[in-house]
């Protein structure tokens, strides 16, 4: 069952939208999206294609189903378009591979699987 399974994994994704910026409040909506979750985003990168559209990509990490839904939010704002979420599952852990455990103050680290 995928949701039970995505409830209890993590996950890396890049989130990739193009939307209108004349879209009435549309850029602010969706920054304030992004720091609502702030959990969840590493970081934005924002990118003008030309006169009206922007395209927005936005590195994300947490639980996996929380990466999905913070995604499918973001793509069902109206004027968003082309949106794709790119997902990698990961292993989270306290050690460096090889080098054993040791602490991090509360942060994981997140390994791909392979």
């Amino acid at each position: 069952n995928r949701v039970a399974y995505e409830a209890k994994s993590y996950c890396v994704a890049n989130l990739s939208y193009v939307y209108n910026h004349h879209e009435r409040d549309l850029a602010e909506r969706l920054m304030a999206a992004q720091h609502h979750r702030h959990e969840l985003v590493v970081s934005t990168m924002h990118v003008h294609l030309d006169h009206e559209h922007c395209l927005e990509s936005v590195i994300l990490k947490g639980p996996t189903a929380a990466v999905r839904a913070f995604a499918g939010t973001m793509q069902a704002e109206r004027g968003v378009r082309h949106g794709q979420v790119n997902l990698v599952t990961v292993e989270t852990g306290d050690a460096h591979p090889g080098h054993g455990a040791h602490h991090h103050h509360g942060h994981l680290h997140l390994i791909p699987r392979s």
